[in-house]
C-alpha cells in the first residue's frame, strides 16, 4: 500500500520573520470633540484622554489639534465685537501643562488654524477667518506664546508656505460680488520669522469704540 507523502511546508525566510517582528502597532489616533452641552472639549492625545473646560467654549467652537498633539487650539466667545458681535477668540491649550491661554480676540469668525514652523524652529499659527457681512476672507498670524502679531490686508487668505515665506491671496469687495469662489486680485509674500517679531496686537472692542465716538460727538 502506497503511503502519501505530506507536502513540505514553505520555509519562512529570516527576512520575512524579521519584518513581521519589526512591524509596530499603529499609533493611536488623536481626536478632539466639542461637547457644547457640557461646555467641554473631550480629546484623546497619544492614547491619553483629556477634558478641556473653558469659559470661552460656545456652540460655534471648533477644536484644532496642533503639532502632533502637543497643543489644541479652539475658537469661542470673547472676541472683540465685529459685525453683529460675530468676532471670536482663539485659545491654545498646552497638553503638557494642562493650561489654556487666549492668543487672539478678533472681529471675525475663525474658520481654520494651521501650525507652521520658521526655518529656525519657531511656531506660528495661521488663522483663517471670515465675516458674516460680505463673506470675505481675513487672516492673522499668531505667536502661540504671546498672541496675535500680524493682520493681513483687509481681505486675504493663506495659500502656501515655503522656506519661511508665507504666500497669501488678496481680494477686494468686487471679488465677492458674484458669490462662489472669489478671484484674487493679487498675491503677497511675507517672511514668517519677521512677522513673529512684531508687537502683540490688541483689538479694541468694536462696540466700545462706537460708544466712545458717540460720547465724543
Amino acid at each position: 500500500m502506497a503511503v502519501a507523502k505530506l507536502a513540505a511546508r514553505p520555509a519562512v525566510s529570516k527576512t520575512s520573520s524579521q519584518a513581521i517582528a519589526a512591524k509596530k502597532p499603529a499609533a493611536p489616533k488623536n481626536t478632539a470633540r466639542v461637547n457644547v452641552a457640557a461646555g467641554v472639549i473631550n480629546a484623546t492625545i497619544n492614547g491619553k484622554k483629556i477634558t478641556i473646560k473653558d469659559s470661552h467654549i460656545s456652540p460655534l467652537t471648533q477644536a484644532f489639534i496642533l503639532d502632533g498633539g502637543k497643543s489644541i487650539a479652539f475658537n469661542g466667545s470673547g472676541g472683540a465685537g465685529g459685525f453683529e458681535g460675530e468676532g471670536q477668540s482663539l485659545s491654545v491649550y498646552d497638553v503638557k501643562s494642562g493650561k489654556s491661554k487666549v492668543v487672539l480676540s478678533g472681529y471675525y469668525m475663525i474658520d481654520t488654524v494651521k501650525s507652521l514652523k520658521t526655518p529656525d524652529g519657531k511656531s506660528a499659527l495661521i488663522v483663517g477667518q471670515s465675516d458674516g457681512g460680505l463673506g470675505a476672507n481675513h487672516m492673522s498670524i499668531v505667536d502661540p506664546t504671546r498672541g496675535e502679531v500680524y493682520q493681513a490686508p483687509q481681505f486675504a487668505k493663506f495659500v502656501s508656505e515655503k522656506n519661511g515665506l508665507l504666500k497669501m491671496a488678496l481680494y477686494n469687495e468686487e471679488s465677492y460680488s458674484d458669490g462662489g469662489n472669489p478671484r484674487p486680485t493679487g498675491y503677497k509674500s511675507i517672511s514668517l520669522a519677521d512677522a513673529l517679531k512684531g508687537p502683540v496686537i490688541v483689538n479694541r472692542n468694536y462696540m466700545l469704540e462706537m460708544e466712545e465716538a458717540a460720547v465724543t460727538k
